[in-house]
């Protein structure tokens, strides 16, 4: 790798480092849906065993090793969300400058990626997708390095996200075959071997935990109701039709329909600028295509970044066809660079109006000069050494309404008391610093099958929880029935807390004996 090319990636690096410093304001409540179930295994209990994992088992156990090295800071979870945002970023600067041919255009459009503002959690869409781009775009034959990189990668995608294996997996199958489309279908299969078994080595310790746990097949079936749930939740009800995000979600399914035509154009010229380009950028092409069918969903301004690091790849290869390289067909040409010009400055408002551009530039105090960055970092860091439970960025309205009653738990309940939670607020469990009683961490929309009813109401019965706080308490009663009798016969009022605009009943245990009065509230202390 050239020496401009690893300068390049080393600033982008730092640069995404800082602009995530600087603009950091607390994790968002989704963010905590991956932290508590790392939380559940600092309590001592065990994935699939003790609690359902969704499919995300790396996801969690990075989040639990830097908790229990830490002491819980929030400085422990940003480092690993801000290390793999600047990480994915200069694998892009990598893959895009060989997809390109031009450092200009690779850096372009990373700032795409690192500036349209992926949240926290999607830190794992950002880094796999890009360090899959880094390998495939090296050139040449796949080498064994490099098939064994693909399986490796493959395999840790899947252990961050199930699906993210899953089109890493496919895309690398596709780059193997146009790869080998010169050797033969024999040589596309050895090397389809060596990704696949490496693949399947990595993960096997996973698997043959889960099947020692509770079983492969029903971690599966559990994993894909949790993903079919979600999709179903979560579609759009419409195509997008106006402003910055319609322009944004048609601009990502353009990008690989058009590059798809010019390689598979070029592929028939035998056109290829350096040997391997057509295998990349149809694997790009394909990985693309499902990533946009997969993350592209409702809310769409939040979606739009997960989908960002293919479309910003087949961007720098078709800017780079555009302004790099042989001047021939001049006319053609110059119409070809005014097209992508304006596609590009479309797109940089779009996106800076779809990531508040403005309002994130205005936080991180650049325009202040280096004495406001320096401010603003301070500030930050001592965001970032506290612990989760703290009141400058609260990571919804209703930890907010919460923090009285999470301080009376510290003075009146175990850290082995449970709680029971009915809305999709995995951040109560969290601030809490309690245990999640049921299989998910909370009862919203997912694992609401009958069959994941009854399983836990089993471990309900078995580790019963000594308050059910009641959000969506009309969601929670449709949704899961078999749950709500359960509440209904086993728990009583104890409180109700309002504030923000909402109002939460806070149930309790029924056959659970006070030991005293809460001096400070009044009420019953467990402890």
């Amino acid at each position: 790798m050239e020496r401009r090319l690893i300068v390049a990636a080393a600033a982008m690096f730092a640069a995404t480092m800082a602009w995530r410093l600087l603009t950091f304001s607390g994790f968002n409540n989704d963010h905590y849906a991956h932290l508590a179930l790392a939380q559940q295994m600092l309590f001592g209990e065990r994935p699939v065993r003790d609690f359902l994992d969704p499919g995300w088992p790396l996801t969690y156990l990075l989040s639990a090793a830097a908790w229990r090295l830490t002491g819980g800071a929030m400085g422990a979870e940003w480092t690993i969300t801000a290390a793999a945002f600047a990480l994915g970023a200069a694998c892009t600067v990598v893959a895009a400058q060989r997809l390109s041919g031009s450092i200009v255009i690779a850096i372009l459009v990373t700032l795409f990626e690192v500036l349209i503002y992926p949240r926290t959690y999607a830190y794992p869409k950002i880094l796999a997708y890009a360090a899959f781009a880094a390998v495939i775009t090296a050139g040449g034959r796949p080498s064994t390095r490099r098939l064994l990189t693909l399986g490796l990668l493959a395999a840790g995608a899947f252990l961050l996200r199930h699906d993210h294996g899953l089109w890493i997996g496919g895309a690398s199958m596709v780059y193997l075959a146009l790869a080998s489309r010169e050797e033969g279908i024999r040589a596309a299969l050895r090397r389809t071997a060596i990704v696949a078994a490496t693949a399947l080595a990595a993960v096997l310790p996973w698997l043959l935990y889960v099947a020692a746990s509770g079983g492969v097949i029903p971690y599966f079936e559990t994993a894909v109701e949790y993903a079919r749930s979600e999709a179903n939740a979560s579609m759009l009800d419409a195509w997008p039709r106006f402003g910055a995000d319609a322009w944004l979600f048609w601009l990502f399914w353009s990008l690989p329909l058009a590059a798809a035509a010019l390689v598979v154009r070029r592929r028939r010229r035998g056109d290829e600028r350096w040997p391997g380009e057509v295998a990349a950028v149809g694997a790009l092409v394909v990985l693309a295509v499902c990533i946009n069918a997969a993350f592209l969903r409702d809310v769409l301004r939040t979606r739009l970044a997960d989908a960002s690091v293919p479309a910003a790849l087949l961007g720098a290869w078709l800017l780079g066809l555009a302004w790099v390289g042989n001047p021939a067909r001049r006319p053609a040409r110059r119409l070809a660079q005014l097209s992508t010009a304006v596609v590009v400055a479309v797109s940089a408002i779009a996106m800076s109006e779809v990531a508040e551009l403005p309002e994130r530039f205005e936080r991180s105090k650049i325009g202040a000069g280096l004495a406001g960055m320096y401010e603003r970092s301070l500030q930050v860091s001592r965001l970032l050494r506290r612990p989760h439970r703290q009141e400058e960025a609260p990571p919804s309205r209703f930890a907010v309404v919460l923090m009285p009653f999470f301080t009376y738990l510290d003075r009146c309940t175990s850290v082995t008391d449970r709680l029971i939670v009915t809305g999709a607020s995995p951040d109560i469990v969290v601030l809490a610093g309690r245990p999640f009683a049921s299989d998910g961490v909370t009862f919203g929309q997912w694992y609401s099958s009958a069959a994941n009813q009854r399983r836990t109401l089993d471990r309900l019965r078995k580790r019963p929880a000594l308050f059910a706080i009641m959000m969506d308490a009309p969601g929670f009663r449709e949704r899961f029935p078999i749950i709500a009798q359960y509440v209904d016969d086993q728990y009583q009022p104890f409180a109700e807390i309002s504030g923000e605009g909402v109002s939460m009943p806070i149930l309790v245990e029924r056959h659970r004996a006070p030991s005293g009065v809460d001096a400070e509230r009044g009420w019953p202390c467990f402890r």
